[in-house]
């Protein structure tokens, strides 16, 4: 998924920042989707917000694409911890790959779960990605720290 995106990325720059913004813009955020429904049980629908020369991502949780027992099991914080977790993993590889590249610049990620909406800044995203990435961290460690990160804005 995220080769993908580079490649995307690199040719869209090449053909000049403003239609590289538009045309990752159009190509991110289902493949956003894509890879949240492919590393867990979650389908969510995500969308790409401009505030001035930033780019917020917001994730809004839709349901599960498949049963899971440890969802079942899972509180409301657990619940929400663990989707943040995976939203903050993957929106934060890619955003921070889309910044690399030089052409976009990411402030939040904002989750919306069960009526809340929590935001987190992008920065901490890439940190929980690079050591979802690394394994230096536990998957219920991230979620912990994610968790006291976070703030509700709504």
């Amino acid at each position: 998924m995220i080769g993908m995106l580079g490649v995307v990325a690199f040719g869209l720059a090449c053909s000049g920042k403003k239609r590289a913004q538009k045309g990752y813009i159009k190509a991110i955020a289902p493949e956003l989707e894509k890879a949240i429904a492919q590393q867990s049980p979650f389908e969510a629908d995500v969308e790409i917000i401009r505030k001035g020369k930033v780019y917020d991502v917001r994730v809004d949780f839709k349901g599960l694409v498949k049963e899971n027992p440890r969802w079942k099991k899972a509180s409301h914080e657990e619940r929400l911890a663990w989707f943040a977790r995976v939203c903050a993993e993957v929106v934060g590889l890619t955003a921070g790959g889309a910044e690399e590249a030089g052409f976009m610049d990411f402030e939040n990620l904002i989750i919306g779960y069960a009526g809340q909406v929590w935001s987190v800044p992008m920065e901490y995203a890439g940190y929980i990605s690079s050591h979802a990435i690394s394994r230096s961290k536990s998957a219920r460690r991230l979620e912990k720290e994610l968790m006291e990160e976070m703030e509700r804005v709504e």
